[in-house]
């Protein structure tokens, strides 16, 4: 892919851009997706939602991947239903 370039004239700094990269073989196929955000400020703020969306989703398959939390869902499920 060809880097992002922008001219003298341009406002915008590198420090604005947000280049993300997926895994190759994960649900966006290795695509990378570009953000300009207003200010560097900005730009901050969406690296602190995508870490701390990465850190609650990471937790949430760690808790369904312990098989004691499975199995209290499963006696929960049958108590309910």
């Amino acid at each position: 892919m060809d880097p992002l370039v922008f001219g003298d004239d341009d406002e915008t700094s590198n420090s604005q851009i947000l280049v993300i990269h997926t895994i190759e073989n994960g649900h966006n196929s290795g695509r990378t997706t570009i953000l300009l955000a207003e200010s560097e400020i900005q730009r901050d703020e969406w690296v602190e939602f995508l870490n701390t969306s990465k850190k609650d989703a990471l937790d949430r398959k760690n808790r369904l991947d312990d098989l004691g939390f499975t199995l209290n869902a499963q006696r929960k499920c049958r108590q309910i239903f």
